[in-house]
């Protein structure tokens, strides 16, 4: 494989990762977008006339989506243009509490 024909490629790729946000295309390369979703479910009870507490729970990325790192840049390696992180955590949960008086 001739190596010398991407290094024009590899050049805007820098450039375009390196100053432009993730969600922008540039110069014709593209690559995805992360997105997730957030949940939280809130329930307040009141004890007494005086006291209440609030149950909370959040699920942060609620639906596991993958969201992908960006592809090694350099050439000279084998893992070049190979993906292998993550952008972002998978599902995460807590479980809150409070109460109020």
């Amino acid at each position: 494989m001739n190596r010398s024909t991407f290094v024009e490629l590899a050049a805007v790729l820098l450039v375009c990762y390196a100053h432009w946000p993730r969600a922008v295309e540039c110069r014709g390369t593209r690559r995805h977008r992360p997105g997730s979703v957030n949940l939280s479910l809130q329930k307040i009870f009141k004890l007494t006339e005086r006291f209440t507490l609030s149950l909370r729970l959040e699920t942060f990325n609620a639906f596991n989506q993958t969201n992908l790192g960006s592809p090694a840049l350099d050439l000279a390696e084998i893992t070049a243009g190979v993906i292998s992180s993550t952008a972002a955590a998978s599902r995460q949960n807590q479980i809150a509490g409070r109460i109020d008086f």
